[in-house]
């Protein structure tokens, strides 16, 4: 999969070296050097058998549903071994693949097979590539797969998260958000707003609606219960603040006349 770009990729499968510049290196499945950017040629195979599989499958879409999925899950797994080979280097602090990757490799993506690329439609390269690097980014920060991981590593760790179809990928990567016990809180008590999802892609719509949490007498009910409790954290602590100012003052008497009387 070779594509004309500012980098300039060589596949080493052997020592799967990434080489960004004269002073970085990292492994993984891709070769990074000066002039163009190649991804290494079984990793396109890989997604070109699988493209075209799911073209066979979707002739009766209903009856092979588990055989679409089954090779959606390779391309994933291929891409996203390729992601987690760049390794630190490869990405932006944001949580992002560097630029100078991730343009000719989306490019890549859509590539025709003559040309050397995958020959994947433009709206699939998109869906393929930000899943695969919400995958990667969750993977690396949450299950441990290093640099050195394979495809086959990938796919197994997919099983043991229950991963068997796109849309689970967009469940347990993309569609998620780190809440604080405070906010997860307030919204079961409130209520909080639920994007519509797609059945097919399990990508959220641009609509929802709010979904409320406890009824108005509920939440009637719990504040006054929060200004009941925060008082009595206050009267609490006040006293404890008492009791360990008094038992400062005593300590600070004894202190006193232990020194007068050493005098």
């Amino acid at each position: 999969m070779r594509i004309s770009g500012t980098l300039r990729g060589v596949s080493d499968a052997n020592s799967r070296k990434v080489q960004l510049n004269q002073n970085q290196t990292i492994y993984g499945r891709i070769t990074l050097m000066a002039i163009n950017f190649e991804i290494d040629t079984m990793v396109a195979s890989n997604i070109q058998s699988a493209e075209r599989n799911i073209a066979a499958f979707k002739g009766d879409a209903k009856d092979n549903a588990d055989g679409i999925q089954r090779n959606k899950l390779t391309v994933y797994t291929e891409i996203t071994a390729v992601l987690l080979g760049l390794g630190d280097d490869g990405w932006a602090k944001s949580g992002r693949v560097n630029k100078s990757i991730s343009v000719p490799f989306k490019a890549a993506l859509e590539a025709s097979v003559e040309d050397g690329g995958a020959g994947i439609s433009k709206a699939s390269a998109k869906r393929y590539w930000e899943n695969s690097v919400a995958a990667a980014r969750g993977i690396r920060r949450d299950h441990g797969l290093g640099q050195n991981s394979t495809a086959e590593a990938v796919s197994e760790l997919f099983g043991d998260l229950e991963i068997t179809k796109e849309a689970h990928i967009v469940r347990e990567f993309v569609n998620t958000r780190e809440v604080s016990p405070a906010r997860a809180l307030a919204e079961k008590v409130i209520g909080k707003f639920k994007w519509e999802r797609n059945d097919q892609s399990g990508l959220f719509k641009k609509t929802g609606s709010f979904v409320e949490g406890l009824d108005d007498d509920a939440i009637a009910e719990f504040e006054d219960a929060i200004r009941e409790l925060k008082a009595i954290r206050a009267a609490a602590r006040a006293e404890a603040d008492a009791t360990a100012a008094a038992a400062a003052a005593e300590t600070a008497t004894v202190n006193a006349t232990l020194d007068a009387l050493e005098a």
